[in-house]
This record gives C-alpha cells, sequence and structure tokens, in this order.
C-alpha cells in the first residue's frame, strides 16, 4: 500500500510541476485553474491512514492497490486535459492535434517521421495555434 500511495503521490508531484511550469497555465489566475482541474478530474484525494491492520483494511476497501495504480496511470492524461484547456482559454481557436504513430528504427526513419509530422502541424497551423 505505500508503494502504491508513493507512486500516486509522486505521479501527481510530476504532473503538478510540469503544469505549473507552462506558460499558459501559469497566466492563468488561481480562480479559473481551479475549475479546470476539476473539470479534468484532478481533486485533491486524502492519503488513508495505513497505521494499524484496521487502517489499512479500511484502506485497501475503500481503494485496492489496483484502484491507486488506474488513479495513477489516469494522471498524465487528466493534467494534459488540464493543460489544453488552459491553452483555450488563452487561445481560444488553438486545437489539438495528434501525431503519427511510429516504431523508429534509424535516422532514415526518424527523419521520414519528423517530415510527417511538420507537414501535419504545418497543416494545422493554417486554422490557427497547435496544441501538441
Amino acid at each position: 500500500m505505500t508503494e502504491a500511495l508513493g507512486h500516486y503521490g509522486a505521479t501527481l508531484a510530476a504532473e503538478e510541476a510540469k503544469l505549473d511550469a507552462h506558460p499558459a497555465w501559469q497566466a492563468l489566475p488561481a480562480t479559473q485553474q481551479a475549475p479546470l482541474l476539476q473539470s479534468a478530474g484532478i481533486t485533491p484525494l486524502p492519503m488513508p491512514a495505513t497505521q494499524s491492520d484496521d487502517e489499512l483494511l479500511a484502506a485497501l476497501t475503500g481503494r485496492d492497490l489496483a484502484g491507486w495504480q488506474t488513479l495513477a496511470d489516469a494522471l498524465p492524461t487528466r493534467f494534459d486535459q488540464a493543460l489544453a484547456a488552459a491553452i483555450k482559454e488563452s487561445e481560444p481557436k488553438a486545437r489539438r492535434i495528434s501525431l503519427p504513430g511510429a516504431t523508429i528504427h534509424d535516422e532514415s526513419e526518424l527523419e521520414d517521421w519528423l517530415d510527417q509530422a511538420r507537414a501535419e502541424i504545418e497543416a494545422a497551423l493554417g486554422d490557427g495555434p497547435v496544441i501538441l
């Protein structure tokens, strides 16, 4: 349980730091940030007490280890959603695009992928700012 809570806490802290460092997020007052976090499903979770066997049992009954892992796994996506919403606040015409997936084996394949990604980004820029 300690490991699961530690992983969740570390992931949360890392994602918060990335979000806090982004200029679009920094430009928003806290009164605008809080609703964006809430709408992305990022809410403070109380860390359960696990000192005694009874507390540990109650904590695991409330949310098992897999549940904590699922929450930790979801955090990067949720923080990305909050950031995208913040960018849309400051850049209403901004839209998210997805870059092509690939398995790159060598520099030639890397160059091909970069060319394809560049073309997609440039095409999307014709409609306004792009969120990657």
